[in-house]
């Protein structure tokens, strides 16, 4: 298997910071000990901290180390090469935009909590070169990909 590149949206960060038991949290340890490389955009990270700030101020920090133990890497800024292919996905701005942070960041995956805010249109079903799903079910295609028995 290679090295797949993983981006967490807003929501992903949320359940890995609330939720230490939860397949987000999984998934930041996935990239603790290096089984993929794990991505945020600056404009995720600007969303998180602002809600963060509003709701939970004291989980401010503990983000903060997840991202620095997990290695996470911020994505650069999309160009307008990578807003083309967002137009395909029925969402509004914000969820579009941070699509096109994945697809600057080239991952491979989009992890949400909330998948369904990111369907294509029908006709262009398959036009993004990335997966979006849950941590459950990235957990689930890691499982399939190393064998059943993997335990994660």
């Amino acid at each position: 298997m290679s090295k797949w590149a993983v981006f967490l949206d807003t929501g992903a960060l949320f359940a890995a910071v609330l939720a230490p038991e939860s397949g987000a949290r999984t998934v930041l340890r996935m990239g603790e000990v290096g089984l993929i490389s794990l991505w945020v955009g600056r404009f995720i990270l600007r969303e998180a901290d602002w809600i963060l700030q509003r709701k939970a101020p004291e989980t401010r920090l503990d983000l903060a180390r997840l991202l620095e133990a997990a290695d996470v890497q911020v994505a650069p800024q999309p160009d307008v090469a990578a807003l083309a292919p967002v137009a395909t996905v029925q969402a509004d701005a914000r969820s579009r935009y941070a699509l096109a942070e994945a697809l600057a960041a080239q991952a491979d995956f989009f992890i949400t909590l909330t998948p369904q805010r990111y369907r294509e249109k029908p006709e262009e079903d398959g036009a993004l070169s990335l997966r979006i799903s849950t941590p459950a079910d990235f957990l689930q295609a890691i499982r399939e990909e190393l064998g059943q028995g993997v335990a994660l």
